[in-house]
């Protein structure tokens, strides 16, 4: 920066002083790759925040336009069932400790292999409270069953046919 050095008192008063707002830099870097993609803040490893890791340093996702097509790429590239997911909005999670920016507006078709591939816009502004999550399918096994409704002792009851959730019908 340049500077002036003046010995002259008059010319800058009180009301002229400078000020600085200083923020602290809550930036994680790590030896992520562009494009990664991790969960944070949930209970079980298929669930959380989603965070992309852009210029070798992690970032939040924005919820603005994020939808079950968003969701279901994160799963697929975190080596889950590629469908089924719940996507959640407003930061459903919890995780305020994450970094300051976040990544806004992602536009995938559900086809795709990484959120990266999908389109989406860099320059976009959302609130640390915009965060976007996701809970993602867990493969099954074939006969597995189990209650589809997140309750242990009554709900919808699932069964696994061919790696996929399916219910039973109770008309039989």
């Amino acid at each position: 920066c340049s500077y002036n050095i003046s010995d002259d008192s008059s010319s800058c008063g009180q009301s002229d002083d400078a000020a600085v707002i200083c923020m602290v830099n809550t930036t994680e870097y790590s030896n992520c790759s562009d494009g990664d993609v991790k969960l944070v803040g949930g209970e079980t490893e298929n669930e959380g925040n989603v965070m992309i890791c852009h210029r070798s340093a992690w970032g939040s996702v924005c919820d603005d336009s994020w939808d079950s097509s968003d969701s279901n790429v994160v799963c697929r590239q975190l080596g889950f069932l590629p469908y089924g997911s719940t996507c959640y909005y407003r930061n459903h999670f919890n995780t305020f400790n994450n970094p300051s920016f976040i990544y806004g507006r992602f536009y995938c078709s559900g086809t795709e292999n990484k959120l990266a591939d999908c389109s989406w816009n860099t320059y976009y502004s959302c609130s640390y409270y915009e965060i976007a999550g996701v809970h993602c399918e867990l493969p099954c096994n074939n006969g597995d069953i189990r209650l589809g409704d997140e309750n242990i002792l009554k709900g919808r009851v699932e069964v696994c046919i061919n790696g996929t959730w399916g219910t039973i019908c109770d008309h039989y």
